[in-house]
């Protein structure tokens, strides 16, 4: 059975070709939330077109619509002269909620500007507070699985409020109603995902998964849902276990009729599934898009920026480097003209991969300098570790380049562990950290081969250390055991956490129970 939303599509696409622009029109203002979600930037700007241009009569709706329309096909000229034109209407007007609406727009329409940074945003946002009250976003993902990288990426406001105290958390929360505060929160695991990874998430997944609505959430909240899974689940890890909510993103926006947002999601699950090995429906996928987009065609806009991000992990993957390459050029343009940070570092050291894979280093090194120049302003480590040991040379080569090796072996002599918090490490420390948590990653699911050389690297004392720390022998116990130092023991503890690229006993424990030692 068609749902509502196919059926608004069917009947925007009807009276567009029989040319009744004011039934049109009308329609279009009676569903303008849903409008994004269910028309292309280019389906929307000609519909706006042949509906005419915003009149004194029209309604804040059709403005955003308008404005919409011009943001979305880059038209920033014209898109400047509707937020004048808007915000001239309400300028005037008594406290009430006609001024609320049309405050509403103005501010919706600024979070979809790129030139807005968000920090700016919600600056601006909080000044209308105390006039209009709480207002709704319309849409933050815009499509795309993820809340924190959807329409304006938010990791200024988490690594602000790191040193702020929460301030612009304290500031979300004024602003918006239940939803949004619920979208920011599931943001701001995104981002932690992205920086500290999965340790610093524990015991909040389950309970932002079951917060949504199964019958009534909105496709922002389903589709948040999905950007934390895919974080999850890079490099092959936790896959098949949120197969049940992912079933539930699917059958909402299918449901729905939301095309734009399956086609993201559908990309990532494919890209998923070549990481973990089923390479098959990962290739048929690429031949599809080759056929239905051209790589001669290196056009990107906002309906296919994230696909084409993944087409080009899709292409690295099956070791199409020069087809990756080409990808991974257009949406790091893209990425950056829009201030998608993360797109952009991503795209880069991508990029980056595909020309090492090539065999051109120099250049290779050069990109992948500029992506870590980039990531670390917001402190970004996961899109750096899903490029197996391409991605760890890439960032061995940097630090050579650097000389981060030698800053960090002098000042080793004082402080030898470089583990911890990325949001408090300092340059060299931050760089330690993404070359250790990258070398993790490479090997996670290596082969058997793989795990008996790890095995085969610790010594029979370093193994003996290893069953007292799971025993939960302090050090001074373990050298009153073995007869030896404390500093002896410290330096074969140090030595275990490298060779199993851990930096706690607990971690040390589990990494050494997945590979039988213990």
């Amino acid at each position: 059975m068609c749902c509502i939303e196919e059926n608004k599509k069917r009947d925007f696409e009807r009276l567009y070709e029989q040319e009744q622009w004011e039934k049109l029109k009308m329609l279009l203002t009676e569903n303008a939330e849903e409008v994004s979600c269910l028309l292309t930037p280019g389906e929307l700007r000609q519909m706006m077109e042949t509906s005419g241009r915003p009149q004194n009569e029209d309604g804040p709706m059709y403005y955003y619509l308008w404005g919409l329309a011009q943001i979305r096909s880059d038209d920033r000229v014209c898109f400047r002269e509707t937020m004048r034109m808007i915000n001239t209407r309400y300028r005037f007007m008594p406290a009430g909620k006609e001024k609320h609406d049309w405050i509403e727009v103005y501010l919706n329409l600024l979070y979809e500007n790129p030139e807005c940074s968000i920090l700016d945003w919600v600056d601006t946002a909080e000044k209308y507070v105390s006039i209009v009250g709480r207002i709704r976003l319309y849409s933050m993902a815009g499509n795309r699985p993820g809340i924190c990288f959807g329409i304006k990426e938010m990791s200024a406001l988490f690594l602000k409020d790191k040193w702020g105290g929460g301030y612009y958390t304290a500031c979300w929360r004024r602003i918006f109603g239940a939803v949004e505060r619920r979208l920011f929160k599931m943001a701001e695991i995104e981002y932690r995902l992205e920086t500290n990874g999965e340790e610093t998430v524990e015991g909040e997944l389950n309970e932002i998964f079951m917060s949504v609505d199964r019958k009534n959430g909105t496709a922002d909240e389903w589709l948040g849902c999905a950007g934390i899974i895919f974080k999850l689940q890079r490099n092959g890890r936790h896959r098949g276990e949120y197969e049940a909510i992912m079933h539930s993103v699917m059958e909402f926006l299918t449901a729905k009729g939301y095309s734009l947002a399956l086609k993201n999601i559908r990309a990532a699950v494919r890209v998923m599934q070549g990481v973990t090995g089923e390479k098959e429906s990962l290739i048929k996928w690429l031949e599809y898009l080759r056929v239905e987009r051209s790589l001669q065609n290196e056009w990107v806009d906002t309906t296919n920026l994230y696909i084409k991000f993944m087409q080009a992990r899709g292409y690295l993957n099956v070791m199409q480097y020069e087809r990756a390459r080409i990808c991974f050029k257009s949406t790091a343009a893209y990425s950056e003209l829009i201030g998608q940070t993360w797109l952009c570092v991503g795209s880069l050291f991508g990029q980056a991969a595909a020309v090492w894979e090539q065999g051109e280093t120099q250049e290779a090194v050069k990109m992948s300098a500029q992506a870590l120049t980039m990531g670390i302003q917001y402190k970004y480590t996961g899109i750096f570790t899903e490029y197996g040991q391409t991605g760890v040379r890439l960032i061995e080569a940097y630090r050579k380049m650097t000389g981060l090796d030698d800053n960090l072996s002098m000042a080793g002599r004082k402080k030898k562990y470089y583990y911890g918090n990325v949001m408090t490490a300092s340059y060299e420390g931050y760089h330690s950290i993404l070359l250790r948590k990258a070398r993790k990653e490479m090997r996670y699911g290596q082969s058997q081969e793989e795990k008996d050389q790890v095995r085969t690297a610790l010594t029979m004392t370093e193994v003996l250390i290893l069953q007292y720390i799971a025993n939960g022998y302090s050090n001074k116990e373990i050298g009153e055991k073995m007869n030896i130092r404390l500093t002896t023991v410290k330096t074969h503890v140090y030595s275990i956490y490298r060779k199993l690229d851990v930096s706690s006993r607990v971690m040390a424990i589990n990494r050494a129970k997945a590979l039988n030692i213990l």
